[in-house]
């Protein structure tokens, strides 16, 4: 997984680094299509916070491996923005990877953004490209508990309610904020997820050891991941960095002021 960010010129360089691994295949040129509006002034540009990349295997890939040998999931962090202005960003991206303003596509959207109560808003949007139907995926963030039996009725998902609003209660339990994530197919509801998260960073061990527990007792889990996941977080530098530091990121350390090491 790649993140790029809006901060640092990264969309200027993320747009170069695809320009030079032309020719693309379709999926690939959709990808540099959106870096490239990204990049200059507009409604993405201000709109768009990070963009995020999970390349998945397509074929099998040959000696020299090229971004043609991957199949790319696009997902794009949208800035804080109101209802509307967020529906209006995440149209723009939708045709900017997906060439698509067909009448599904935009009645997904509009159904999520209109379903939502203030202060909710789609705040992540993505794809799945180099597929016949892509799949479109969508996060609805600041979504009330209280709201959410409500929201997945209006956008027509049919499974149990109830079930799903004791998942998210007994994550707030432990967690301060929740995000839907939402997938479609042929504009039906696929898969539903939620992302919990933490306001704060400091004591964030003591509080997500039991958010595991509880979720491993309720079988969503195993003690296996739950160990694997505690141990995952950490800070890599270039002096504990096995392969050595990547060459682009030299270059930007060399550029650095004397008191800043990039990690």
């Amino acid at each position: 997984r790649q993140g790029v960010c809006i901060t640092g010129r990264e969309p200027d360089r993320f747009a170069r680094f695809l320009t030079a691994a032309e020719p693309l295949g379709d999926a690939w040129r959709r990808v540099l299509q959106l870096a490239q509006r990204w990049r200059t002034a507009g409604l993405l540009h201000d709109g768009i916070a990070e963009l995020w990349l999970e390349p998945g295997a397509a074929s099998t890939p040959t000696a020299a491996l090229t971004l043609d040998d991957l199949t790319p999931t696009v997902l794009v962090v949208l800035r804080g923005a109101g209802r509307q202005r967020s529906l209006e960003i995440a149209r723009a991206f939708i045709e900017a990877v997906l060439g698509d303003t067909s009448a599904e596509l935009d009645g997904v959207l509009s159904r999520c953004a209109h379903a939502c109560p203030e202060p909710a808003r789609i705040s992540r949007i993505g794809a799945a490209l180099g597929q016949a139907s892509p799949s479109l995926h969508v996060h609805v963030s600041e979504l009330p508990l209280r709201a959410l039996p409500g929201y997945l009725s209006r956008i027509g998902w049919s499974g149990d309610r109830k079930e799903f609003e004791a998942l998210a209660t007994i994550q707030l339990d432990y967690a301060d904020t929740l995000t839907l994530r939402l997938e479609f197919a042929a504009g039906r509801i696929v898969r539903l997820g939620l992302d919990c998260a933490f306001s704060e960073i400091q004591g964030l061990g003591l509080r997500r050891r039991p958010l595991l527990e509880r979720l491993t007792a309720l079988g969503l889990g195993s003690p296996e991941n739950a160990d694997t996941f505690e141990r995952w977080p950490g800070t890599v530098t270039p002096l504990n960095r096995q392969p050595p530091w990547p060459a682009d990121l030299i270059v930007q350390g060399l550029t650095r002021p004397e008191s800043e090491l990039g990690v």
